[in-house]
C-alpha cells in the first residue's frame, strides 16, 4: 500500500455505517486508491471491482445499497458481484447516470 492507500483506510475506519474488519479496510483502500490513480492517468477509463466477498459489496444480502455505495461512487468505481461483470448491470452513462 502506498501513502495515499494507508490513508484511505485510515479514513473508511471512521465511517459512519461501514462496518469492516481491517483486512477489508485495507483492501477497499487498495482498490479505491488505485482507481485514483488510474483515473489521474485517464479520466475516461471505466473502473470496476469484482467482489465476492459480501462485506465489500455496495449493497446487502437482499439487494439494498448501504452506506459503501457512497464510497465508490464517490470514486466512481462499479462494484460486480460476480466475475463474469453481468451483475449489476451498470447503467447507460454511469458514473454521472444515477444508480438504481
Amino acid at each position: 500500500m502506498d501513502d495515499r492507500q494507508l490513508e484511505l483506510s485510515i479514513e473508511i475506519s471512521f465511517l459512519k455505517d461501514v462496518d469492516l474488519s481491517y483486512f477489508d479496510q485495507g483492501v477497499l483502500a487498495a482498490v479505491l486508491g488505485k482507481s485514483d490513480m488510474i483515473r489521474r492517468e485517464d479520466p475516461a477509463a471505466e473502473i470496476s471491482f469484482c467482489g465476492l466477498d459480501s462485506d465489500l459489496w455496495p449493497w446487502d444480502r437482499r439487494g439494498r445499497r448501504d452506506a459503501l455505495r457512497d464510497v465508490y461512487d464517490r470514486h466512481e468505481v462499479w462494484v460486480f458481484g460476480g466475475y463474469d461483470l453481468t451483475w449489476p448491470e451498470r447503467p447507460g452513462g454511469w458514473p454521472n447516470a444515477p444508480a438504481e
